[in-house]
């Protein structure tokens, strides 16, 4: 379009040097700058890309652990030993495939759920680097910052903590610990306002909607579970504890155990749950064993909290 316009104005200048020496240079910045901006924009890569040929899901055995005796001794680290012979191992690139399949809506494939917002959203409008506020990425429930903030960890890609966020929400949540407030608190709280009954937040701690806390409380669990600092892991000995740590701490500990164990037993997995988590394991083969028996939980880290 634009050298048939110059071929044209060439034409009715009747070779007007200065006319045309003075829309050439126009011509040539308009050229300049829809090159930049074509160079800047950054599209997503097709899932069919090769950039994702080798994203294959979990060709194992499927774990079962119904015949896991919880209440032998050293259950904790045997049942850890498990999950980790079973995980499959996938590049953070291939999570975006796996998490559009985990997270996928239940009657629309080319749209996922946000994690806190609970509200659709495109698979295709994922964050690329377009600068977009609104697109979806990669929320690690487990702050990546707080343990293994290399992808080479495991834990930085495992499936069983990581979900599809907006991304303005999960730069709002930033690192902050999960945490729930009383009534009195959050009317002094910064609350975002597209996050639907909770996400309020203070300079340390973050409480999530209330349909999400079991959730929360479960890919915890697990996380401390089943990162018990095996080398082969690339990731610290992750541990709850009853008591929080500091704000600017980015050590391998997580805080709040018993306000945790309290979520998961308040809500309880439901069929959603259920289901995401049965994708998970096609993907990654190692199941969260708090979502396929809720008792566990109690019986692996309540004795801490009855004591208080």
């Amino acid at each position: 379009l634009f050298f048939g316009v110059l071929i044209v104005y060439i034409f009715q200048a009747q070779i007007n040097l200065k006319k045309l020496n003075s829309f050439i240079s126009v011509f040539m910045i308009l050229f300049i700058l829809l090159l930049c901006i074509s160079v800047s924009a950054k599209t997503c890569a097709l899932f069919s890309s090769p950039k994702f040929k080798r994203c294959k899901i979990y060709q194992g055995p499927k774990l079962d652990i119904n015949d896991f005796d919880i209440y032998q001794k050293g259950a904790h680290d045997k049942l850890s030993e498990l999950l980790r012979t079973h995980q499959k191992t996938h590049t953070y690139t291939c999570l975006w495939m796996a998490i559009a399949d985990t997270d996928q809506e239940t009657l629309d494939s080319l749209s996922l759920t946000l994690w806190y917002k609970s509200t659709s959203i495109k698979i295709k409008s994922r964050d690329c680097g377009q600068n977009d506020p609104n697109a979806w990425n990669r929320e690690h429930i487990w702050a990546k910052s707080r343990g293994f903030p290399k992808k080479k960890s495991l834990a930085y890609r495992d499936l069983h903590h990581i979900r599809a966020s907006d991304r303005s929400l999960n730069t709002w949540r930033s690192n902050r610990y999960f945490a729930e407030f009383s009534e009195s608190e959050e009317l002094m709280l910064k609350r975002n306002q597209e996050c639907p009954q909770g996400c309020f937040r203070d300079k340390t701690y973050f409480e999530p909607p209330a349909w999400r806390k079991g959730d929360i409380a479960r890919a915890l669990l697990y996380m401390d579970l089943r990162y018990d600092g095996h080398p082969k892991d690339k990731t610290p000995d992750l541990q709850i504890l009853v008591d929080y740590p500091d704000r600017v701490s980015k050590s391998r500990y997580w805080g709040g155990l018993c306000t945790l164990l309290n979520w998961h037993n308040e809500d309880p997995p439901d069929e959603l749950e259920n289901y995401r988590h049965s994708v998970i394991q096609e993907w990654q083969g190692n199941p969260n064993p708090f979502i396929l028996k809720p008792r566990w939980a109690d019986i692996l880290y309540g004795s801490s909290c009855k004591k208080l």
